[in-house]
């Protein structure tokens, strides 16, 4: 029943984008740019979670389980890049509305900090493979997030 759900989110998202990709076609503007790439990159990654959690797993069954943790990493590091750029252009609607602009310094200090997360995260599942744990991977994985929002959230109050 969870695989129904996830189709219809994706239905009903792609015809979300569809949307909104004709509003910026009719109104240019930074906000509904940022919006837009906002919608795509979580859509992509409400795909590949949908891969990840229901089909990879019904159709790897009858392999072993090494393939299975291949694929979970391969897809784990197709989705991690995308997390943050669709933080980036969430920050990026709302702030455009305000008629802000994100600083300099908060742009290079996102940037930064996301190249040492995925090099972390490279890191702990290079370890994950070599002792066969994916759950370890997934943790350095929902702690980076989090680490990101904390580092997002003191960047913008210090400027």
């Amino acid at each position: 029943m969870s695989v129904l759900y996830y189709i219809l989110y994706l239905t009903v998202a792609l015809g979300i984008i569809i949307k909104a990709y004709l509003l910026v076609k009719r109104y240019p503007s930074l906000p509904l740019s940022s919006y837009l790439y906002f919608l795509i990159i979580y859509t992509i990654l409400g795909f590949l979670k949908l891969i990840l959690t229901y089909i990879a797993p019904q159709i790897f069954k009858m392999t072993s389980m090494k393939v299975l943790v291949n694929l979970h990493v391969l897809l784990l590091f197709l989705i991690f890049p995308l997390i943050p750029m669709g933080v980036y252009f969430f920050i990026q609607f709302v702030i455009s509305f305000l008629n802000l602009e994100l600083p300099q310094k908060v742009k290079r200090g996102y940037i930064i900090f996301w190249v040492v997360m995925c090099a972390g995260f490279a890191a702990a599942v290079n370890v994950s493979i070599e002792i066969k744990d994916v759950s370890y991977a997934n943790f350095v994985f929902m702690l980076s997030v989090l680490a990101s929002l904390l580092f997002l959230t003191l960047s913008a109050l210090r400027t």
